[in-house]
């Protein structure tokens, strides 16, 4: 089942209400729903930068389309960042995204035009941890 668009677009609206219900418990659980790639847990140190300043979070989880963080940032669902981290073969890439959900101690980012090698990069990184 896939969550992924206001009423009126091809969508049910109990499955609307469903949704809706579910973000009020955890704006987290409305995400999972529509995800595309399967995330893993990491523990990942990463810096991120939003509106000129930088601070410093841990990655709990992530895939091809974004990584979920650890942090006391609130940054505003649709903020503009760019997430740096270490990845094995490429050493530090620089990943450019927006922030889809936030809380008091946590953010979900999705990652946005990724060119082929770092998203074939990020991919290798979590089957290798998904194999651990």
């Amino acid at each position: 089942m896939r969550f992924a668009g206001p009423a009126g677009l091809g969508h049910k609206p109990r499955i609307l209400a469903l949704g809706v219900a579910m973000s009020r418990q955890t704006s987290q659980v409305a995400y999972e729903v529509s995800r595309a790639h399967e995330r893993v847990p990491v523990a990942l140190r990463v810096r991120v930068t939003a509106k000129g300043r930088q601070h410093f979070d841990l990655a709990r989880d992530i895939s091809e389309g974004g990584l979920g963080l650890s942090s006391s940032a609130r940054l505003a669902t649709g903020t503009r960042v760019a997430v740096r981290l270490e990845l094995s073969r490429e050493g530090a890439v620089e990943l450019p995204g927006s922030v889809i959900w936030s809380s008091a101690d946590a953010m979900g980012l999705r990652f946005e035009h990724l060119d082929a090698s770092t998203a074939d990069a990020i991919h290798r990184l979590r089957i290798g941890l998904r194999r651990c």
